[in-house]
């Protein structure tokens, strides 16, 4: 995104993602040799990390008004959702006033999921190439 006209203003700047990628790589590291408070450290730097994707993300998303060559000019990559057939949502309910609960089924019959690949570790992989 870094110099491109269709992405003025992006909410992360590159130094900042390549700071995150960085610690997260560091704090995995870490994490193989040590106690819980490394392995929290860890986590709390994945999630850090996945935070400010998501914001690129969202941001490359909104800003490329479904025109394709924008998004893909940006470096993300265009992702289409799996169908997974259809789905049974429970919900339960309870109206002001009363003291139970009553429980709706509802199905959705073209759902659809996006699948993230995981490492073998569960960890997200990533490439950072700014």
């Amino acid at each position: 995104m870094t110099d491109n006209a269709a992405y003025p203003a992006p909410p992360v700047t590159m130094g900042s993602l390549q700071t995150a990628g960085t610690d997260f790589t560091a704090r995995i590291a870490a994490a193989k040799s040590s106690g819980p408070a490394d392995t929290a450290a860890k986590n709390n730097s994945r999630q850090w990390l996945l935070g400010l994707l998501r914001l690129l993300a969202g941001y490359g998303q909104i800003t490329c008004q479904n025109d394709l060559a924008i998004l893909l000019s940006s470096g993300l990559v265009a992702q289409q959702a799996n169908p997974i057939g259809a789905i049974q949502v429970r919900t339960w309910r309870c109206k002001p006033g009363l003291k139970r609960w009553k429980g709706f089924s509802k199905t959705i019959v073209k759902a659809s999921s996006y699948r993230t690949p995981s490492g073998s570790d569960g960890m997200l992989p990533f490439k950072l190439s700014l």
